[in-house]
């Protein structure tokens, strides 16, 4: 008599799958799907997460709705035009263009956040031929 446990006669009602990243006996597959994450384990994020993500969108809607009412509809327009013309100027390709213009329009220039220190985006190196 063998030891040891075949997978292929083990009961269907035991290995039910919950979560598609797992096998059929309802473990984390980490060879196909990489290291489990703590965050899709756990509960639903606390109130005020989805806010604080959006803390950026929204304080640009109020300051646009201030500047409206302060300005007339011309100000946010003539704001708008602006930022879009900055940030449509590059330099050439296979350089990172910093974007001072559309970072002082934003207001962005005053601040030092961790894209500024560690290079955010565009710390790698841009691939220029294909």
């Amino acid at each position: 008599m063998e030891s040891r446990i075949d997978p292929t006669h083990a009961n269907p009602q035991t290995n039910m799958v919950i979560n598609p990243n797992t096998n059929a006996f309802g473990v984390h597959d980490a060879m196909r799907f990489g290291p489990a994450k703590v965050r899709t384990t756990t509960g639903p994020n606390h109130p005020l997460y989805q806010s604080e993500l959006q803390h950026a969108k929204n304080a640009e809607e109020m300051n646009l709705s201030l500047m409206k009412r302060v300005q007339g509809a011309h100000g946010p327009f003539k704001l708008h035009m602006e930022r879009s013309v900055a940030s449509k100027m590059h330099r050439l390709p296979g350089m990172h263009s910093h974007m001072v213009a559309l970072d002082c329009l934003m207001g962005t220039d005053e601040t030092i956040d961790f894209e500024d220190f560690l290079g955010g985006r565009f710390a790698t190196m841009i691939r220029t031929h294909y």
